[in-house]
């Protein structure tokens, strides 16, 4: 069936390229299961492929997923490595597992859309359904990855501050919500969150540390720095290559860290000018960045000119 389906697709990507007047396509992946898509595709493939490139853009450790079968995600991960014929990983975690199976891997990191999330440190307005006062704040999926203890113990360490959560679950979180200093607001529109991340007096990154995790590169971070709002992280990779000396961004290695961590930037609140440097340091981060260096490393790999 997975066969069938990478054949349909593929079949698909084809059509719609010719009726597009595509000449030599690239293929780009980004979901293992569709490894069967990239068969037939590039290079790789020899010189009756249909496309000029094939490739994997490896942004997550797949067989690392609790909700995911493990052998049959690392099988498709290594499936689509073998049919790519350039690899891109988004963290060093990444680049180092890729590694391991191509040749041809460069690492991208991911950006961030700075126009939309730089325009938080000028703005004033307050959202009515967030709470008054001190805000300690975390926007993404609460998913496995998400230490939810870790979340219990701020929100007992700092009672007169409200823990505010924006996001979709995709698992249980009744313990927290029958906490009542946090506040699970659920989903909110992406045009909307430079609004809410203003208002958080301290952000968090409060990820179980695993080999899943260390491999994250969190969009969720550079969205928060590009807003102005410091940041208080577990111990991840490429979280601490961020840590800077004008502070803004803790790093915590274990939970009680993490929670005097989050005391101390209460405390010792970062000024308008230090918010306004934050957002400042994720100007070369934007999406736009990123994609000019994938298209680079496509056009030097398909070693003719690629239409942008």
């Amino acid at each position: 069936m997975r066969g069938f389906n990478g054949a349909l697709f593929r079949c698909a990507v084809r059509r719609w390229s010719g009726k597009l007047s595509f000449q030599n396509p690239v293929l780009i992946n980004y979901v293992p299961v569709l490894a069967g898509v990239m068969k037939g595709w590039g290079k790789q493939a020899g010189p009756r492929a249909s496309g000029a490139l094939s490739v994997y853009h490896c942004v997550d450790r797949w067989d690392r997923f609790e909700m995911y079968d493990t052998q049959l995600m690392k099988e498709m991960d290594a499936a689509c490595h073998h049919h790519a014929d350039l690899v891109i990983a988004s963290s060093g975690g990444l680049e180092a597992h890729c590694r391991q199976l191509h040749d041809a891997v460069h690492r991208v990191d991911h950006g961030v859309n700075y126009e939309h999330f730089s325009q938080a440190p000028h703005g004033e307005q307050r959202p009515g359904d967030l709470p008054s006062g001190t805000v300690i704040g975390f926007i993404g999926l609460l998913s496995e990855w998400v230490d939810q203890d870790l979340l219990l113990a701020v929100a007992n360490a700092c009672p007169q501050a409200s823990v505010v959560l924006i996001g979709t679950a995709d698992v249980s979180i009744e313990g927290l919500a029958e906490v009542a200093n946090i506040h699970i607001l659920g989903p909110r529109p992406f045009e909307v969150l430079p609004s809410y991340v203003r208002n958080f007096d301290v952000g968090l990154i409060p990820f179980i540390v695993n080999e899943l995790t260390r491999a994250v590169n969190p969009i969720k971070l550079r969205e928060m720095l590009a807003a102005g709002c410091p940041v208080v992280s577990t111990a991840l990779p490429e979280v601490a290559r961020y840590e800077r000396e004008g502070g803004g961004i803790t790093i915590a290695d274990g939970p009680h860290a993490f929670v005097d961590g989050v005391r101390r930037q209460l405390e010792q609140p970062v000024s308008r000018e230090e918010r306004q440097a934050l957002s400042v340091s994720m100007q070369g981060e934007t999406w736009q960045a990123k994609c000019r260096e994938i298209l680079d490393l496509i056009t030097a790999a398909a070693g003719t000119g690629v239409n942008r």
